[in-house]
């Protein structure tokens, strides 16, 4: 039992990405809406970066969770995130963002299999590196680009944002797996998180 529970964390992302579809598509388009897809997406941020170091602790790491795991990060990380932005712009913006959302929808998928084929090959100056910005990173990009543009009332910072994730994430960029690839967005994402929340309620 105890080494079903990094299966169990992995599958909290899948149940958080889930939500928020569930709520893109149920509720209407609203600032309180926004503010739990967001907390969605960093629920499933959080779960991504627990369940490998709990799987490797445990000696728990099975075929089913890496799977698992891809799965879930296409639908929390890329998924989710372009639905989000179609929701909040699609009607007026339409193909200015509707395009962008379905290249990251593509772009997310790529990363996610090359990521599977290839794992983490590259070495950059912070040490072991991911090819490409992961999907996790670009999608807390994107949370934070969201919370940007709600502040200053500039929507098309959140195209750019896509447009930016679309080249990064099949890019060849080394992108550090750890230290200062993955703490600063830690701190940055219940951040943009809180301001949404704030916006939302005030």
């Amino acid at each position: 039992m105890v080494k079903l529970i990094p299966t169990l964390v992995t599958f909290s992302s899948l149940l958080s990405a889930s939500t928020a579809l569930i709520a893109l598509v149920m509720a209407p388009s609203s600032d309180a809406r926004d503010v739990l897809v967001a907390a969605c997406i960093a629920w499933s941020m959080g779960a991504d970066g627990l369940d490998g170091p709990l799987a490797r602790k445990l000696n728990a790491q099975t075929s089913l969770g890496a799977h698992l795991d891809s799965l879930c990060d296409l639908t929390a990380f890329g998924i989710a995130p372009a639905l989000w932005l179609v929701g909040r712009h699609g009607v007026d913006l339409g193909a200015v963002v509707v395009v962008p959302a379905v290249l990251w929808i593509g772009a997310a998928a790529f990363r996610l299999a090359r990521f599977a084929d290839d794992g983490v090959k590259k070495t950059g100056r912070f040490g072991p590196a991911f090819t490409g910005v992961p999907t996790p990173v670009a999608a807390a990009f994107l949370v934070c680009s969201v919370a940007v543009a709600t502040l200053l009332g500039e929507r098309l910072i959140e195209v750019a944002a896509l447009l930016v994730g679309v080249v990064l994430m099949p890019s060849h960029v080394a992108y550090p797996k750890a230290g200062v690839g993955r703490w600063p967005w830690v701190v940055a994402v219940p951040i943009a998180v809180a301001v949404l929340a704030r916006h939302a309620w005030t």
